[in-house]
């Protein structure tokens, strides 16, 4: 794990940021889904948060697996794909309730949506874990899948077609079945996209579950120290960003909330923290 000192920082995102995936020419029926997403990433506003521990990595399979074994659980979904299951992968298919109970059993919990943005862009506000500057090399994301420079949405759209990787709905993705060149990969295989604590594959490889409800609204009466998100709601929050994602959606403020806590996608991990 990464300690992360007590101490502010901004969270959410400024009008150009929020412009720059707008820009990115989504589709109008994206754009009916990330308007919702759009506006709860502002306004962008200072937090306190007291030290805590995030884990360096994404959970992986080899963890994952021990966690069933003793406790003797239903493996997670996709447990027979092999492009999904290596040990070394951050294991997918877990619901909500399934990373809440494995950080649980690890001694440990689900980050808060501020922790985790935290230990993501850190004290600088960077766009990216790494920086402000786009760099496919440095995460697992489409651009990198695909070996292209997918700047727009046309060009991730065409790739979708090519590849069947992303599902097809607006603002959800998945893998394309029997493709090998498409998945996440080994967790900690991209060192140089580290965020400034050091915390790897913040951005990219899969999404990250977080404690929070999701509430576009939430950043209005957010409190300025520890925040918890909403008491309540229908879907959690996830973070970071997949390895079939946009590079927009790889921004370290970028939130997302298309799968409700039982669904299980081949695109979304998670990682545990606790109280530093």
């Amino acid at each position: 794990m990464v300690r992360i000192p007590a101490g502010e920082f901004v969270m959410g995102a400024s009008q150009e940021q929020l412009d720059a995936v707008v820009e990115f020419g989504f589709s109008p029926r994206w754009m009916e889904h990330l308007d919702l997403v759009i506006r709860g990433a502002t306004p962008a506003h200072t937090v306190y948060l007291d030290a805590f521990e995030i884990d360096l990595h994404e959970v992986t399979n080899a963890q994952y697996s021990r966690f069933v074994h003793t406790m003797g659980l239903t493996p997670p979904a996709f447990v027979t794909d092999q492009r999904l299951t290596r040990p070394e992968n951050p294991v997918v298919g877990v619901s909500w309730e399934d990373a809440a109970a494995f950080c649980a059993w690890a001694g440990k919990r689900l980050p808060t949506e501020a922790e985790w943005e935290k230990a993501a862009r850190g004290v600088e506000g960077y766009d990216y874990p790494w920086g402000n500057a786009w760099d496919p090399a440095k995460l697992r994301t489409s651009d990198g899948v695909s070996g292209r420079d997918l700047a727009g949405f046309d060009d991730w759209s065409d790739w979708i077609d090519e590849t069947g990787s992303p599902s097809s709905n607006a603002g959800t993705t998945g893998t394309g079945a029997g493709n090998a060149a498409v998945g996440p990969a080994p967790v900690g295989s991209h060192p140089e996209g580290a965020s400034p604590y050091g915390v790897m594959d913040m951005a990219g490889n899969v999404w990250e579950w977080v404690a929070d409800w999701f509430d576009a609204d939430y950043y209005k009466v957010s409190p300025e120290r520890n925040p918890t998100g909403p008491d309540t709601g229908q879907r959690r929050v996830l973070r970071g960003g997949g390895w079939d994602a946009p590079r927009v959606m790889a921004y370290t403020w970028f939130r997302e909330d298309f799968m409700t806590p039982p669904e299980k996608r081949d695109v979304t991990g998670f990682r545990c923290a606790r109280d530093g």
